[in-house]
């Protein structure tokens, strides 16, 4: 006897377009067997984007008693490829058949099987194993949605129309959606991706300064600018961290200097560059300057927001929060992840 447990998410998975033919994966987990199915689609590809409007539920077309076409709204969906353009932005799919053609799968069910005889001991396991795989998921694809509710691939249920002075209607209203174009990073998953994600998920791994990156890249898309300041911040200091514990482990600064490198949240760019160049001869100032300049930018924003001064954003960079290009200071983060590796190998 087992448990099993059929999973559906509000989020897609996409993967590589082999998955449906890939294999059940048999994993042992805090010493007991699981099956975890591979991917599937649990629903329709197609989302219907206008909602069935009543023209006679509008004040304004009842009282100029509008002549209105036969309703007509066609199901469909859109769905981003991971792939880029020649300028650099994600292609989209537009599917209005289930039988449309892909470049990778948007997926968004998997199936556990858990064997013991202890529910509650099942149930435990289901949610470790399903939260752990999934980050392995998502931090290897880079597809920051997963393990999110993200509204921003679908928009509004919306109706269009045109219509003419007399407000007469000759056509039957249109729906149109939108989604936010992923990280350039972003990449549908292989199985063997997939695979060594769950084999992995039966070891903890503590969060570290890509899992914040993620999380920034979720609320940028999600138009929440604040909490996704707050993130690239703190994946900045985890990597501070990181670079100064390594600089430590070489030999290039004592135990206290790493202490206080890692203690220290005023000005931490200092750490990257002019401080990291009295240790050991380098400086993300020199090796790259965008994303030095990306550093200093979040850091000044991360002060205002911090302290409450958001109000203060426009008068010290120009811009409206709102208005700021979060790509380039997300971009600005893994320039900085690649300088650490560099600072790291060079050690």
């Amino acid at each position: 006897m087992h448990y099993g447990f059929c999973c559906t998410f509000p989020f897609a998975i996409f993967c590589e377009l082999d998955a449906i033919k890939w294999t059940v994966c048999d994993i042992k987990f805090e010493d007991v067997r699981l099956r975890i199915s591979p991917p599937f689609r649990s629903e329709s590809y197609l989302r219907r984007g206008s909602p069935d409007f009543d023209y006679w539920s509008s004040p304004i077309l009842k009282e100029r008693s509008a002549k209105t076409p036969e309703q007509y709204s066609r199901p469909f969906s859109v769905y981003p490829t991971l792939t880029q353009d020649v300028h650099g932005k994600t292609k989209a799919t537009v599917v209005v058949r289930d039988d449309a053609r892909f470049e990778s799968l948007p997926l968004n069910s998997i199936q556990f099987d858990i064997f013991t005889t202890d529910e509650n001991e099942a149930h435990a396991l289901f949610e470790k194993v399903k939260s752990r795989g999934l980050r392995n998921i998502k931090r290897g694809s880079h597809q920051y949605w997963i393990l999110q509710n993200p509204s921003y691939f679908e928009s509004d249920l919306k109706s269009t129309f045109c219509a003419d002075e007399n407000y007469t209607i000759h056509e039957p209203p249109w729906s149109s959606t939108f989604i936010v174009t992923p990280s350039k990073l972003s990449k549908p998953i292989s199985h063997e991706l997939w695979q060594k994600s769950w084999i992995d998920a039966s070891t903890s791994q503590p969060i570290d300064w890509l899992d914040y990156l993620l999380e920034a890249e979720h609320y940028s898309a999600s138009k929440e600018k604040e909490k996704s300041l707050m993130q690239l911040a703190l994946s900045l200091e985890l990597l501070k961290s990181d670079l100064w514990e390594a600089l430590n482990q070489a030999g290039k600064c004592s135990r206290r200097e790493m202490r206080k490198a890692q203690d220290s949240t005023q000005e931490i760019y200092h750490y990257f560059a002019d401080n990291l160049y009295s240790a050991c001869g380098d400086s993300i100032e020199r090796f790259d300057r965008d994303s030095f300049a990306s550093i200093k930018q979040i850091w000044m924003l991360r002060g205002l927001i911090a302290h409450g001064r958001a109000e203060r954003v426009s008068s010290m960079v120009g811009q409206r929060l709102d208005d700021i290009d979060f790509e380039t200071l997300i971009e600005g983060v893994l320039g900085a992840a690649y300088f650490v590796e560099h600072v790291r190998r060079s050690l």
